[in-house]
This record gives structure tokens, sequence and C-alpha cells, in this order.
């Protein structure tokens, strides 16, 4: 009965989540360009991800346990819920969120290659 719920809304959304996965990857084909394009942007992306991990989980940073998995968890979910209903009102919220995860992704994946 649940399954049935979840298939039929995502039958019916399935243009918007196309949408969203098509923009996902061209933000990620973005970073990923601009990792070979602009190296020289790692160390600012680096140490803003830094700073931002610092401010969510304290001066220790990110660690290897699972009580920084909670953490990480808790902030992202937070930041959802805050993008699924800032979207609900205005609209745009929640595409520039996932063009901005998927370009730091994109980047970050460049840069490894």
């Amino acid at each position: 009965m649940i399954l049935q719920k979840y298939y039929q809304l995502f039958s019916q959304n399935s243009a918007w989540l196309e949408r969203i996965l098509i923009w996902a990857g061209i933000a990620s084909a973005v970073g990923f360009t601009t990792a070979f394009v602009y190296p020289q942007l790692l160390p600012d992306l680096l140490h803003f991800l830094e700073g931002f991990f610092r401010e969510v989980l304290g001066e220790e940073g990110l660690r290897r346990d699972w009580e920084s998995v909670g953490e990480i968890f808790r902030s992202n979910f937070q930041a959802a819920v805050l993008a699924l209903f800032a979207g609900v009102v205005f609209g745009i919220l929640p595409v520039v969120s996932v063009g901005v995860n998927f370009f730091v992704l994109g980047f970050l994946f460049g840069s490894l290659v």
C-alpha cells in the first residue's frame, strides 16, 4: 500500500525528477570542467569546506567516527527540510541547493582526476 503511493508519487513527478537529475548532471559537469580550467580554486574551496565543517562540527573539525556521521546527517537533514519547505514558497532554493552541491562534488572529483 505504501509502496503504491510512492510509486504513484514518483510517476506523477517523473518529469520534475528528470529535470533535477539533468540539472545535477550539468552542475557536476561544470564543476568537473572548472577543476581543470581553474585548478587554483581548489585550496580556496577546501578552506571553505574546512571552515564549514568546523562551524557545524566544532573546533575538532571532521572526524571519522559515528558522532561526526550523526552531526553531518543532522545538518544535512535540516538543510533538506529547509530547502523542501522554502521550495514550496520560493521555488528557487532547491534548484540552487542541488546546483551548488553537485558543482562542488564535480569540482572535487575533477581535482582528484
